[in-house]
């Protein structure tokens, strides 16, 4: 009795140093699955967890699917929502996963798998380590995002537009007003103002007695002419 005490002790002592000394127990092989998936390729997909008890005592490992579309298991065993199993020290074990995207909708659905390390004495969780399952459904393949090259922006000055003229401006109407003819009057044509009358000069007293006679001569010759010219 007293060596079962004792044990009992040291189990105690060993757990609770291992709570405080934050020991590891649960070593997986991995904490995220992707995949992508396209409708009509196989189903279910398989996934082997390896686990391992990695603390300094045997514990029990429980692993629980919290998605209605992942299952999980032991090997040969059905699978179920949860499934236990006790590990001695540093004894692996593979866990089976699986996985039903043909109940998924398209896009990127996630589900999470936990994994604990259970005190076989008390019952209390050592270490809980979750993974993350994604399924990309029907979706394109993802190109890696690079980041994009600085551009240089050309600053173009705008080009003013150019008025065309035409070739030839037509010419311009010039209104010709005619001039008013100024008619000057015809000079008036005057009729030569008749010659001045010769008047018998008065002869000197001394060439009288001859020139009476000539001057009745000239008077007969003009009454001569006259009957003549009637």
């Amino acid at each position: 009795m007293i060596d079962s005490l004792f044990a009992k002790t040291i189990l105690f002592l060993a757990s609770l140093f291992t709570v405080l000394t934050g020991t590891d127990y649960v070593k997986i092989s991995s904490d995220s699955l992707t995949y992508d998936f396209k409708t009509n390729d196989r189903t279910p997909i398989y996934y082997f967890l390896n686990t391992e008890n990695a603390g300094i005592k045997k514990v029990r490992f429980d692993v629980t699917s919290l998605s209605n579309w992942v299952s999980v298991s032991k090997e040969g065993d059905q699978p179920t929502a949860k499934t236990s199993l006790e590990l001695a020290q540093y004894s692996p074990l593979n866990f089976v996963l699986e996985i039903h995207p043909e109940r998924l909708p398209d896009g990127a659905n996630k589900a999470k798998v936990t994994v604990e390390a259970v005190d076989l004495q008390d019952y209390s969780i050592l270490e809980l380590k979750e993974v993350i399952i994604t399924v990309n459904k029907n979706l394109k393949e993802s190109l890696p995002i690079l980041s994009p090259a600085p551009v240089q922006t050309e600053v173009v000055t705008p080009i003013p537009a150019l008025t065309v003229s035409p070739a030839i401006s037509p010419a311009p109407t010039f209104t010709v007003t005619p001039k008013p003819q100024i008619i000057s009057p015809s000079p008036k044509i005057e009729a030569p103002a008749p010659s001045p009358k010769i008047s018998p000069i008065a002869a000197p007293e001394k060439v009288r007695p001859i020139l009476n006679p000539l001057q009745q001569f000239i008077e007969s010759l003009r009454s001569f002419i006259r009957i003549f010219r009637f």
